[in-house]
């Protein structure tokens, strides 16, 4: 979930302007190698190469107390692929900017951010969309609470978080200014990714990406957030690095948290951050999880039961093992890079969603979601 570019977003105008299909993508060749996307880089879904995983420049410098550990899960399942054989499909397209995938009951939300939309979608699969909500205040990430309901993070006109209703008319704030222990009056300045633990304590990304305006700090937070709507900042970072995606280990003892433009005095790459998790939901221990090239450009995380993290990138899906090895991979065509948000979903919890600017694909995993997010 990073910044829109507003030249790069193709509106969406109708809801006739979707067109939802089952038609199974083949990725095609991989580009001829270029800065923005090493084709060397890209392995197939069904032969993944391990990658090592560097320290960012300057060590894992921690933010207090210990490195958090791997948050591990069955490490016998954890080291195969679980996307081997995962076919890309399509079931979407002629959306804006598509981010923030929930899936809910039987179907699945997203977000499309841009001006000429500002819409959440809800699709009914396999092809029925509809506007659940316009405008959406510019939002980007989306989680349920413990009840079931939907949490929504909005960008415009001030940054907050809403639990929007049933019907997708009205919304309900959760978290803002007035809401902070230990901000003041500040409002969150663009609220970008949510996950939420079992006890409804909730973790959300500030990276300000659109509150970046001339004269005004941007503080780029990672918040930790109470079930009654308390939140503390558990990190800011006043050198401009971003925190971006978000996500938990299935034990919820480790938080990931990706950062897609860090600072030269936090890692010269981007690169996957892991912190330990306290039973009160308080971060310690930030450390690296995994690095990314110089031109890499990542985005939006999940992780499946076995403890894999996804992780979406500009080529398409990466996924690691707890250790932080590269187990798999899931390109998509070029024309769909860079991918934006990375999400499971499913009555089988194992179809793994995949947002671009243009629609979604999804695919079947041979792992399922994280036991405990809500569905």
């Amino acid at each position: 979930m990073k910044k829109v570019l507003a030249a790069a977003l193709l509106p969406l105008s109708l809801l006739a302007s979707y067109a939802c299909s089952s038609a199974a993508i083949d990725p095609g060749p991989a580009p001829e190698p270029s800065p923005e996307a090493p084709a060397a880089t890209v392995p197939s879904a069904s032969t993944p190469t391990p990658t090592p995983t560097p320290t960012p420049e300057g060590g894992a410098a921690a933010d207090s107390g210990t490195a958090a550990d791997t948050g591990a899960g069955d490490a016998a399942t954890a080291s195969a692929n679980p996307v081997d054989g995962f076919v890309p499909t399509r079931i979407a397209s002629g959306a804006g900017y598509v981010d923030g995938i929930q899936w809910r009951g039987n179907a699945l939300f997203f977000t499309v951010n841009d001006n000429a939309t500002d819409t959440l979608v809800k699709l009914t699969l396999p092809d029925t969309p509809s506007e659940f909500r316009k405008p959406a205040g510019r939002a980007l990430g989306l989680a349920l609470d413990v009840t079931k309901g939907l949490l929504l993070l909005e960008s415009s006109p001030v940054g907050r978080l809403v639990k929007v209703s049933d019907d997708g008319l009205t919304v309900t704030p959760v978290a803002s200014s007035a809401t902070q222990d230990d901000a003041g009056a500040r409002d969150f300045d663009s609220p970008n990714d949510i996950v939420v633990r079992k006890d409804g304590v909730m973790f959300v990304t500030d990276p300000g990406y659109q509150a970046r305006v001339a004269g005004v700090a941007v503080l780029n937070r990672i918040y930790r957030i109470t079930p009654t709507g308390t939140a503390t900042t558990e990190a800011t970072f006043p050198g401009g690095d971003q925190p971006n995606g978000v996500a938990l280990s299935p034990d919820e003892r480790t938080l990931y948290v990706s950062f897609t433009a860090p600072s030269a005095a936090l890692s010269s790459v981007p690169f996957v951050a892991k912190y330990a998790v306290a039973a009160d939901g308080r971060l310690s221990g930030r450390a690296s999880f995994t690095s990314f090239g110089v031109a890499s450009v990542i985005d939006g995380l999940t992780t499946d039961d076995a403890g894999n993290v996804y992780v979406a990138t500009d080529m398409g899906v990466d996924v690691f093992s707890p250790a932080g090895v590269k187990v798999g991979a899931v390109p998509v065509p070029a024309a769909d890079r860079p991918v934006h948000a990375v999400r499971f979903g499913g009555a089988d919890r194992k179809s793994l969603y995949i947002g671009f600017t243009g629609g979604l694909y999804t695919g079947k995993t041979k792992i399922p979601w994280r036991t405990g997010e809500s569905t």
